[in-house]
């Protein structure tokens, strides 16, 4: 009597190729989703930094520090009360608010373009806030003595940032001095003129 079936190694082999193209296929979806989140946290960057610099543009007259320094940090709670957004800012990768004191760092460089920085992981790195202006002007001869900044660890503690960049007076342009610390960065400009 000849019997029609599968052999238990036919079932096995079915279920082991079976089980190898669920992997695949989930290691893909996952790969897939997780993309899928990090464009979406790039764009609410975008958009949050988009707003900062519309934010400051329209209100800049009544921001002094703006007026003055070139450089403001502006609060997403800010922007929220100016209706850039509603309350619920949420991080698309951890699914949670984002701190409404977080900050915008906006600045605006010597030729008047007007940039805007927001990092995420802002709570976790040192804070550095330049001391005097953005852009400093310095007559080309005349002696520049740089203001520095004011740095302070995610504990609050004071710490002393890393300069780099130089500046010679004696040369018409522009020099950008870097001030780093913990993770995070800050510039300022020196346009030397005539």
């Amino acid at each position: 009597m000849n019997k029609k079936g599968f052999t238990l190694i036919e079932i096995l082999a079915a279920i082991t190729l079976l089980a190898i193209l669920a992997t695949i296929t989930i290691n893909i979806s996952v790969r897939k989703i997780n993309e899928t989140k990090e464009k979406g946290l790039e764009t609410l960057i975008k958009s949050i930094e988009l707003s900062a610099k519309s934010y400051v543009v329209e209100n800049n007259e009544s921001i002094e520090s703006f007026k003055q320094n070139d450089f403001v940090y502006v609060t997403l709670e800010t922007l929220v009360q100016a209706e850039k957004f509603n309350n619920s800012l949420i991080n698309p990768t951890t699914k949670q608010p984002l701190p409404l004191s977080d900050t915008v760092y906006v600045t605006r460089s010597y030729n008047g373009k007007v940039t805007a920085y927001y990092d995420i992981n802002q709570k976790s790195k040192t804070k550095i806030v330049l001391n005097g202006s953005y852009n400093m002007y310095v007559k080309i001869g005349s002696q520049f003595t740089d203001p520095g900044v004011v740095a302070t660890s995610k504990t609050g503690a004071s710490v002393t940032p890393t300069v780099t960049g130089t500046v010679n007076t004696n040369i018409e342009t522009n020099y950008i001095i870097t001030y780093t610390h913990g993770g995070n960065s800050i510039t300022r400009n020196v346009i030397i003129y005539r």
